[in-house]
């Protein structure tokens, strides 16, 4: 194996015994074969770590660690990072699969754009047996995921007010970008990729293969997703965000901020560094993913503005904001529990759930009567399958009787044909026949004519009268 390889792959696992050697399987088989692959097994309480030792043997390229506690998915991500030797890293879950082209596409992409700090592939949603999950089942990831590619600064704008729109592990990172911004944040333990695409996109373009490269696991069983909605994740999630945003603005030029957000601006024609500094707080307060804590962050920023003179000017002279509106915008709740009102919302639509039980119920009944239907149709198919059988054969016996006719018709044409020229023939004969005979008769009538001339007839015609 040489010293570097072009690829590393990244994987941080944690009790998935029964799908890690999936994941490590579908490693293996890439096309791509200039990798490495750098497992971490986060303190697994289960036979995880037999498994990737038996895959270690069997593979060279496979660097295994083992951390005696559970430490979290970025102390298993760093560790991988710092012992990384690749000029990419790969990343993937322990419970998902690439198909085999994946790295060799991206790849090929990445050497061809020095610009790119990231690549990213479209995703198959799969559940534990590898079914394809719909996408109401999958909380819309299948589509969230598949994203439509954009220039760095309209990353950013999504980024910021819609979420992360691509998939952790469909990510190629160029091991320049990791040494640019830094590894994963230990604090996050939901987001910590979020963070760190944004981290990236300050610098680097970044990129999604509209392919289908990677099976997404999603488990509809009793196996819980990391990334699912819950009460617990919900609230980690928004603190985690609240974190992630306090340094949305840190290393974002003023000319990359306004090409991304420039639209959204209360006063359009802002184009200095200070009134891009009063917009950039402003623009926490609108309505985004961040929710109420955009607003806590925003209240931070202005307040750092407005005890500054020449931003307190701009925003009294430009903006007509006071320190009096500042203390207005204060009696706004901010601090409220967003995720008892996440959980309230949720009471609230399971309780519509159960008020339209009978509608379902009833919709139920008629799925079901239709597929009686169905049955009772398909059964009366099969009860005619003797008839339309029967009246194949039928067909078939015609058919054989008309070629039978057909054959004989052939046969009376040639015995027709040998008469018609046998007949023809004698035709032929007796127009000979009779021609020879007028022929005779001509020359019988031609003599009797020369007799009558001769002297000897006039005799024997004078005798003949006496």
């Amino acid at each position: 194996m040489k010293e570097q390889p072009m690829v590393s792959v990244i994987l941080s696992s944690y009790n998935r015994e029964k799908f890690v050697g999936r994941t490590l399987d579908s490693i293996i088989a890439q096309t791509f074969t200039d990798w490495e692959a750098v497992v971490v097994d986060d303190g697994s309480a289960d036979n995880s770590r037999e498994v990737i030792l038996d895959y270690a043997k069997k593979d060279n390229r496979i660097k295994h660690f083992f951390l005696l506690k559970n430490q979290g998915v970025c102390s298993g991500y760093n560790l991988a990072l710092d012992h990384a030797m690749g000029k990419y890293f790969a990343i993937i879950d322990d419970d998902d699969f690439w198909e085999p082209e994946k790295l060799a596409v991206q790849i090929e992409y990445m050497e061809h754009h020095p610009q790119c700090g990231v690549c990213f592939t479209w995703v198959s949603v799969v559940d534990e047996d590898e079914n394809t999950v719909p996408s109401y089942l999958c909380e819309g990831r299948d589509k969230i995921y598949n994203s439509d590619n954009r220039s760095r600064a309209q990353w950013l704008r999504t980024f910021f007010f819609e979420g992360c729109r691509v998939c952790h592990p469909t990510a190629l990172i160029r091991r320049e970008a990791i040494e640019k911004v830094g590894n994963y944040n230990y604090t996050y333990s939901q987001i910590q990729d979020y963070d760190l695409w944004i981290r990236i996109a300050k610098f680097y373009d970044i990129y999604v293969i509209p392919q289908k490269l990677i099976n997404y696991r999603w488990f509809l069983k009793k196996v819980s997703n990391s990334s699912a909605s819950s009460p617990k994740t919900l609230t980690r999630g928004r603190m985690e965000i609240y974190l992630v945003f306090t340094k949305f603005n840190d290393n974002l030029s003023d000319d990359l901020f306004y090409e991304a957000f420039h639209e959204d601006f209360y006063q359009k024609d802002a184009k200095s560094h200070n009134q891009l500094s009063c917009e950039r707080a402003l623009l926490m307060f609108q309505k985004f993913y961040l929710e109420n804590a955009g607003k806590a962050i925003g209240f931070k920023m202005l307040d750092k503005l407005i005890n500054c003179p020449e931003t307190r000017a701009i925003l009294e002279q430009q903006y007509q904001f006071t320190p009096k509106t500042l203390n207005e915008w204060a009696c706004n709740p901010v601090f409220s529990d967003s995720t008892q009102e996440a959980m309230k919302q949720k009471d609230e639509y399971i309780k519509a759930l159960e008020d339209n039980k009978s509608w379902h119920e009833q919709n139920l009944k008629n799925m079901q009567d239709a597929m009686k239907q169905k049955d009772e149709y398909i059964k009366a198919l099969e009860d005619n399958k003797n008839w339309h059988e029967q009246n194949l054969k039928n067909m078939q016996d015609a058919m054989g009787q008309k070629d039978a006719y057909i054959k004989t018709l052939e046969n009376n044409k040639i015995w027709h044909e040998q008469n018609l020229k046998s007949i023809q023939d004698a035709m032929g004969q007796k127009d000979a026949y009779i021609k020879t005979l007028e022929n005779r008769i001509n020359q019988l009538q031609q003599k009797q004519i020369e007799m009558e001339k001769s002297v000897s007839w006039k005799i024997i015609r004078f005798l003949r009268k006496n």
